[in-house]
């Protein structure tokens, strides 16, 4: 409740820009959904103009984004639309974070979720080249560079050396 009062609170002097940072931590998944629908009901009735939403979350932003961002340790890894990050990603990191999310209606006895091998790298003392590499199934020499942010299509853009962008 008190997450919701600080939602409602916020919208009162017409922001701009609303800023949730993980709204939606420590809460059980049916209140999730709620706190995603009033994000969404803020936005589509005009009582906040634009939302950034941070979190590790990507249900909700499937529910409330029309373009997500994803980071991994601090760079970009990937910007497109909401639809095309979760039906075409193409950044690994991105595409293994998608894999893992479970998908409503199937058995998981059956079918095994898949992770993402390793664990993050320190930001104390962050690897140079491309930060993912280490966990990356298409990692080589390149990733020693830190690979540019490039754009492949009008609106999607990805850091990493194997994505082709001449498609852009």
């Amino acid at each position: 409740m008190k997450q919701r009062m600080v939602m409602v609170i916020s919208t009162l002097l017409d922001p701009s820009l609303l800023i949730a940072d993980e709204i939606t931590s420590a809460l059980d998944v049916s209140t999730q959904r709620a706190v995603a629908e009033t994000l969404v009901s803020f936005r589509d009735h005009g009582f906040v103009k634009s939302m950034l939403v941070i979190t590790h979350d990507v249900s909700i932003l499937y529910q409330t984004a029309d373009t997500i961002l994803v980071m991994y340790a601090g760079k970009l890894a990937e910007k497109a639309p909401t639809k095309t990050i979760i039906e075409q990603p193409r950044h690994p990191y991105t595409t293994m974070l998608i894999s893992s999310l479970p998908e409503v209606g199937v058995r998981y006895a059956n079918k095994k979720l898949s992770g993402i091998p390793g664990s993050p790298p320190s930001l104390l003392n962050p690897p140079t080249g491309c930060r993912f590499r280490a966990r990356c199934p298409l990692a080589f020499d390149k990733c020693l560079e830190e690979p540019p942010f490039i754009r492949i299509a009008p609106d999607h853009s990805v850091a990493c050396w194997k994505v082709d962008g001449s498609d852009a």
